[in-house]
């Protein structure tokens, strides 16, 4: 009894992480801005991140659950220009957002402590555009006479 109750703890600790997926696609658009001949690359990036949380009763409470995940969900999104700029050397800006969520108040008898299992779930997905940097013009050496 002993070992299916360790079981059921560590599997309750398990369900309780939050968890992430992301999703990127790179889009090579016709109609971008050109440095030395080349396009500009439109990247979309979704996001999505589920979050459990203790039962929630009230508005109040859920409103502060969504705005939490929402915080930790802008957070990524915050820090992908910096990163898709470094990872595709070029200059980059978010063009558009979508963003979503919903919640869930499920019973659940075998909760341990509550009997409901409540979870945030928040998604965003994001339009970025990165513009290639100006290259240097390359050296021009003269041949030696």
């Amino acid at each position: 009894m002993r070992c299916a109750a360790s079981v059921f703890a560590a599997l309750a600790l398990v369900a309780a992480q939050a968890a992430q997926a992301q999703t990127i696609v790179i889009n090579r658009p016709n109609n971008g801005t050109a440095a030395r001949g080349e396009k500009s690359l439109q990247v979309s990036v979704n996001v999505q991140l589920s979050m459990p949380t203790p039962a929630l009763t009230s508005t109040p409470e859920w409103t502060k659950a969504i705005a939490t995940a929402n915080q930790s969900l802008f957070e990524i999104i915050n820090r992908e220009c910096d990163v898709l700029g470094a990872a595709l050397q070029g200059d980059c800006r978010m063009v558009q957002i979508h963003t979503g969520s919903n919640t869930s108040n499920r019973p659940n008898p075998g909760s341990p402590l509550t009997g409901v299992s409540a979870s945030v779930n928040v998604n965003a997905n994001a339009t970025f555009e990165i513009e290639p940097k100006m290259s240097q013009a390359p050296a021009v050496i003269s041949p030696q006479r």
